[in-house]
């Protein structure tokens, strides 16, 4: 294989220059045509000959400037400008410099072609390829918002030193392998990347590339037998890269390679978009590991963002697929390269049609390195059977630790299965938190995760106690800074030893990355800089050293340290890249688990920490649709409906971050005997009330634990439901926390009634309806209730 990749990246290497070797055309603005969507701009030319242009309002607005220049395909082009920002303005938007393209037929094919951000005062450049099927050329300005500014230069010409693009005159129009399981294509003339499953006869297929939003020009490619390899060009971003396709001669999988040089530039905001996603049919449905994870329908109406594979809040795990509800055949994508990596939703063809396909960003601004992808292929099994192609794809790269084996050396981790998670929260004249927690376990909640904070007196109380694991939520990215503390005014902040030197660059020009907001006595709002992740484990280790003497707490639950995406870091003594990053995140956990052995815990959850951490708070509660709060820890306290929460902003959370036509146990199905998922703090089982029961079904679905935020007044009024409630779920997760959760059925075709399977043997039928459901051997499951089988 390697002499075969090597021969092509040989044979590919070659690109044809000029053919006439003349000299590049220049073209300077000719005759100024603006426009805004809402006829709210005013266009002058000043007394010096400069063109102005000021905008107001939050609409789109566009300033053409040159005359349509014929062009061909393959030919490159560079538009550059020097810009002014109005001295009576406030401060603008950015504007975009870029071009239109136009087909022989004078028909639009591109609005925005190669467009580049500059800010008023400062002078841009963008250098592009004219993509297939284009005919005339046109720069432009455009931009949305506020603007307040002019061009005194502007030039458009034809590159100098960028090669012309040509396709080699033996390029094959379709590329075609095989295997006994699938066929792989790849068309070269529309960019049709298509794959048919030889068992279920289904074709999985992108929609052809159409030439007005073509970006890649295809020049060369290779195949033989199993593989293929396609050399592109990215017509904005005049990336050259080569994709080389492996098929597995033994399993119905596939992997695709994208490499290039590793210093071509990549950015982060504009991820490479390879394979093409492939469209789906009404009756698939997407799959993706956000969260415990969610099937999203093909054509819902849900809009879908991207995803980040290296942000807890986003995927959890490294993979997403589409599937069909009917049969359960369908297909995964693994991000065998993840660190940086998205996953890009996107509507297709005519019926808008959900799909999803990777998306792959620069490492420090460069390519860096090979990006890898795997697809895989199932007759039927649905969700489960792209969950458990993902576990084993797991276990062969080490993510995989379960509970018992952590057990073996920090033996308080078994106490996490159907623990209640403790967020206490008094008012004044409350309980302190040891005589709330001899209440709750007097009352029967018998196992507590304490998550608060407490005296040092307090901590060493409840830790004596066999049932209680005491922790506290703490913060080790933050590192308050001189100015903030003059603002706040504190003499001593939380990791102020960490500045300046440990601190994340977010660029190379040494300006600190913001990490977590204060408001001083005034009201005024300071940041923590961001501490470097490479420097967090020894700052952790000293603190960790001196703290546990005082308050000797059996865990800790680390805030915000999945929500944050791996970052890059540009500080010369601690340069850092996304993969630094996610190890150094994974050592800083290591050093709570393995030096000081305690039981681990983050906020929301993601498996490349799995090995060292052991519980995740808020892996229960997606981000984007958890309930929202207004900013105070007393927003628990709300009625049965809170009234500080917009009907619509409920709605969310019911019919879309609880809805069971939704929701999917991925990360049980992959991990349940890895770790505790836990509800939010924040969006905790018992708020709102009103959804309080829901969220007790979809624990003991799981297998998962509870979260309550409460203080003396709610404890006392609502004592019964928060027993009931830990009594549904908590004989679930302790018989089956050291299980694999090895099915997950919806039982009825609106999804309501559900069962999963674990592999002890626990059996466990969940009714989110409103009518009764009788099983297939008889058992009654009542409305918005369970049935548990042994």
């Amino acid at each position: 294989m390697m002499r075969f990749v090597a021969a092509i990246a040989v044979g590919l290497g070659v690109l044809s220059a000029w053919a006439d070797g003349t000299s590049a055309d220049e073209w300077l603005p000719s005759d100024y045509h603006p426009w805004s969507r809402q006829n709210t701009h005013r266009f002058s030319i000043r007394a010096d000959g400069v063109a102005e242009l000021r905008h107001k309002g939050k609409a789109d607005w566009s300033l053409d400037a040159f005359e349509r220049v014929p062009t061909k395909p393959g030919e490159a082009f560079t538009f550059t400008c020097r810009s002014e920002r109005a001295s009576d303005a406030e401060l603008s938007r950015p504007f975009r410099l870029c071009a239109a393209l136009f087909d022989a037929q004078g028909r639009v094919m591109a609005h925005d072609w190669g467009a580049k951000e500059c800010r008023p005062g400062e002078s841009g450049t963008t250098t592009f390829l004219i993509p297939n099927g284009a005919a005339f050329v046109q720069p432009r300005f455009i931009g949305t918002g506020d603007f307040a500014g002019a061009f005194p230069l502007a030039k458009f010409m034809r590159a100098e030193n960028v090669e012309r693009v040509t396709p080699e005159a033996t390029l094959k129009p379709v590329l075609a392998v095989s295997s006994p399981f699938l066929d792989v294509t790849f068309t070269t003339t529309n960019g049709v990347f298509a794959v048919k499953d030889r068992r279920t006869g289904r074709v999985w297929a992108s929609t052809p590339r159409t030439e007005s939003a073509s970006r890649t020009i295809v020049i060369q490619s290779a195949f033989r037998r199993t593989m293929f390899a396609v050399r592109f060009v990215d017509g904005e971003s005049l990336l050259r890269y080569t994709v080389v396709c492996r098929l597995e001669p033994d399993a119905p999988e596939f992997e695709v390679t994208v490499n290039a040089d590793s210093e071509s530039p990549l950015a982060a905001d504009d991820p490479l978009a390879f394979p093409p996603p492939l469209a789906s049919r009404p009756g698939d449905r997407v799959i993706i590991p956000q969260g415990e994870g969610y099937g999203v329908p093909s054509d819902s109406k849900i809009e879908l963002p991207q995803l980040a594979a290296f942000s807890g809040q986003d995927l959890c795990m490294a993979f997403f697929g589409v599937v069909e509800d009917r049969t359960g055949a369908g297909w995964m994508a693994i991000l065998e390269t993840p660190d940086d990596a998205y996953a890009l939703p996107v509507r297709l063809g005519a019926d808008r049609l959900w799909s999803v396909g990777p998306g792959w960003i620069g490492q420090r601004g460069r390519f860096g390195y090979a990006r890898k992808v795997r697809y895989a292929f199932v007759e039927k099994g649905g969700p489960v059977a792209l969950a458990k192609r993902y576990r084993a794809y797991a276990l062969a790269k080490g993510l995989v630790r379960t509970l018992r084996e952590k057990a073996q050396t920090r033996p308080r981790v078994a106490q996490l299965p159907g623990i209640a998670n403790v967020c206490y929260l008094p008012a004044r004249g409350d309980k302190g938190a040891v005589e709330m927690a001899a209440a709750l376990q007097a009352a029967g909640i018998d196992r507590l995760l304490w998550n608060q904070k407490v005296a040092p007196s307090a901590v060493r109380e409840l830790a004596a106690q066999e049932n209680v694991l005491v922790s506290c939520h703490d913060l080790y990215r933050d590192v308050y800074h001189p100015e903030q503390l003059r603002k706040l005014g504190w003499t001593h902040g939380p990791n102020e030893k960490a500045w300046p030197r440990d601190v994340n660059w977010q660029n190379i020009s040494g300006a600190w990355r913001r990490a977590g907001k204060v408001e001083s006595r005034t009201g005024e709002a300071t940041y923590c800089a961001m501490m470097c992740d490479c420097e967090t484990p020894k700052h952790a280790r000293t603190r960790l050293a001196s703290e546990q003497q005082m308050r000797p707490y059996a865990a800790r639950t680390v805030d915000a340290f999945l929500t944050e995406p791996w970052q890059e870091c540009w500080h010369p003594n601690h340069p850092m890249t996304r993969t630094v990053s996610r190890l150094a995140r994974l050592e800083m956990l290591g050093v709570m688990a393995d030096e000081f052995k305690l039981v681990v815990g983050t906020e929301q959850g993601h498996d490349a920490c799995l090995r060292n951490c052991d519980y995740f708070e808020g892996l229960l509660s997606p981000m984007a649709w958890r309930m929202p709060h207004g900013g105070g820890k007393d927003d628990f306290r709300q009625p049965e409906t809170p009234a500080n929460v917009a009907p619509e902003q409920l709605a969310v959370v019911a019919l879309r971050g609880l809805a069971p036509e939704l929701r999917l146990p991925l990360w049980e199905l992959v991990y349940h005997d890895c770790g505790v998922a836990f509800w939010h703090w924040r969006d905790a089982s018992n708020w709102p009330l009103s959804l309080w029961r829901r969220r007790d079904l979809f624990n003991v679905l799981y297998g998962t634990s509870g979260t309550f935020t409460f203080d003396g007044g709610m404890w006392e009024k609502e004592k019964e439901r928060f027993v009931a409630s830990y009594r549904l779920w908590s004989p679930v997760a302790r018989q089956t926390g050291f299980s694999e959760m090895v099915d997950h059925q919806c039982l009825t075709p609106d999804r309501l009634v559900q069962r999963s399977v674990f592999a002890d043997g626990t059996q466990v039928v969940v009714n989110f309806g409103d009518k009764a459901y009788t099983t297939a051997d008889g058992r009654e499951v009542a409305p918005l209730s369970a049935v548990v089988a042994h």
